[in-house]
This record gives C-alpha cells, sequence and structure tokens, in this order.
C-alpha cells in the first residue's frame, strides 16, 4: 500500500469570467482561504509529501492607482495665534477706522478740522493696509483668518469713503465723484460675488488679486484721501487750501477728482479680466482646478 500524501497541489482554471483570456491559478489544499500575499509565499515553500495546508489564486494584476493627496494643512497661523498676531491687529483698527470715519464726515454741524481729521483717518487705514501685509510677509504671520479679514476693511472703508462723498461732495467735480462712486461700489459687489463663486467650484487661484488691482487701490487710496481733505471747503481746497494756499488746494481737489475717475476706470478694466478669466467655468466648459 502506497502512502498518501499529507495534502494534494492541483492546477484549475477556475474563475475565467470577465478574464477568460487569463486563467487563473488556484492552488488548492483542504480549501482554506488565506490572504494572496501568504498564500504565494506558503506555495513557494511546499515541497513534495509535505505542503502546508492553503489556498491561493494568481490572477490578473489588479489596476494600480495612485495613492490619494495627503489631506491640505493649514499654512500660516491658526487658533489664536491668527486672532491676535499683529497684522491681524493692525486689520482690526482698519475696521474701526471705518465708522469713525462716517461719525467725522457725517456730524451734524461742520466744524473747521473736519477735512482734516477725515483725511488723517482715512490715510491712517490706508497705510495700515500696506503696513499689515508686509509685516504678515515679514514676521511670517499669514494665516486664513488675515487673509479673509483684510480685503473685507479694505472695500468697506473705501465703499463708506464713497458713500459719504457722493452725500457731500461739492464742486465742478461733484457729478465725476458721484459717477466713480457707483461704479466702484458695484465693481466690489460683482467681483466679491464671483470670487465666493469661483471659490465654491475650487478655482479661486483663477480671480486673485493682480498688478492692475493694486494699481487701482492705490490710486483709488491717493484720490479718496484728496477730496476728503476738501470736505466742506471745496472751491478753496479745504485742508490743503489752509496749508498751501488756495491754488494748491484747488490743484489737490482736481487730482483728487482725477484720482477717482482713474480707479474707477481701472475697477472697471481689472473686473473684466476677472470676469473673462473665470467665463469658461461660469459656462461650465471648466473643471476645478
Amino acid at each position: 500500500m502506497h502512502s498518501t500524501p499529507r495534502s494534494l497541489l492541483f492546477v484549475s482554471s477556475a474563475g475565467l469570467g470577465p478574464w477568460r483570456s487569463q486563467p487563473r491559478l488556484q492552488i488548492a489544499v483542504f480549501g482554506r482561504p488565506v490572504a494572496p500575499a501568504a498564500a504565494a509565499s506558503r506555495a513557494r515553500g511546499a515541497r513534495l509529501g509535505g505542503c502546508t495546508p492553503t489556498t491561493a489564486s494568481v490572477g490578473p494584476p489588479s489596476s494600480t492607482r495612485d495613492p490619494p493627496p495627503p489631506p491640505s494643512q493649514p499654512t500660516g497661523l491658526t487658533g489664536t495665534a491668527a486672532l491676535t498676531s499683529l497684522p491681524t491687529l493692525l486689520t482690526y483698527v482698519r475696521l474701526l477706522a471705518v465708522p469713525a470715519l462716517a461719525a467725522v464726515l457725517l456730524h451734524p454741524i461742520p466744524y473747521a478740522a473736519q477735512p482734516a481729521a477725515a483725511a488723517a483717518v482715512f490715510a491712517a487705514a490706508a497705510v495700515t493696509d500696506w503696513i499689515d501685509g508686509y509685516l504678515a510677509r515679514r514676521l511670517e504671520a499669514t494665516s486664513a483668518f488675515g487673509a479673509f479679514l483684510d480685503p473685507v476693511a479694505d472695500k468697506l472703508m473705501v465703499c463708506t469713503a464713497f458713500v459719504c462723498l457722493a452725500a457731500g461732495v461739492g464742486g465742478w467735480g461733484r457729478p465725476a465723484v458721484i459717477a466713480a462712486a457707483a461704479v466702484t461700489v458695484c465693481r466690489e459687489v460683482g467681483v466679491s460675488a464671483l470670487r465666493e463663486w469661483m471659490a465654491e467650484v475650487g478655482a479661486r487661484g483663477v480671480v486673485r488679486v493682480g498688478f492692475a488691482g493694486k494699481v487701482k487701490t492705490t490710486v483709488q487710496m491717493v484720490g479718496l484721501t484728496l477730496l476728503l481733505g476738501c470736505w466742506g471747503g471745496w472751491a478753496r481746497g479745504g485742508v490743503w487750501g489752509g496749508l498751501w494756499g488756495a491754488h494748491v488746494g484747488s490743484v489737490c481737489y482736481a487730482a483728487g477728482v482725477g484720482g477717482v475717475v482713474l480707479a474707477a476706470a481701472l475697477a472697471v478694466s481689472s473686473g473684466l479680466g476677472y470676469l473673462r478669466a473665470a467665463w469658461p467655468f461660469l459656462l461650465g466648459k471648466e473643471v476645478s482646478r
């Protein structure tokens, strides 16, 4: 009588299914399933007369897939540090300057220091806008909260100044200033809505602020500061005329009118540029980048 081997090793063509062109190799011993990697290892070590009870199947190579990208990590400061950093504190100051400017300009009784106070408040806010961005980069104190709050403070300050000027501006430049105020406010609302929508589709970077937008902001700040300094004394140039004479005051008034009109034109131009860049996304021809 011959001895019966402890295990049996056989090959079958099971599982042809969708893989008919590539039959599967099945090594079965006592029908106990194990992990494919372990089965392959045990099959290699098997010897005649004593195989390790195992089952292994070697099929077509499974499709490989790139590992998923790691979850995005927050950049810059987070938590309390983001709320209390020096650049963020300067942004808070700029936010507080918004009601302060309105209170100065809309005081029911005009007073001599009104144009100087208005120009000083607005100019200080404009300077802090540059300083907080510089400090955030220099001190590596950028944060998602600061990136959100900084443009909000800028738009609130500019729109408040334009609304007050539209209500109280005088002199020959009144129609131009009111038109520039309307165009600027409408542009800011439209671009803000466009950026919000682009962020929802994952393409916020397409409408990131460019060089034209920075030039527009600079011209706008200078023009508004000059006009606010003329408050209440439009013909004589307000505080500028008091400091350097009526002739210089009238030049400052004209420069302020020209500045806000030029800034409004640049605002429309840059806004159309953002719209052109976002147009394929608005028509559904692009996917998020």
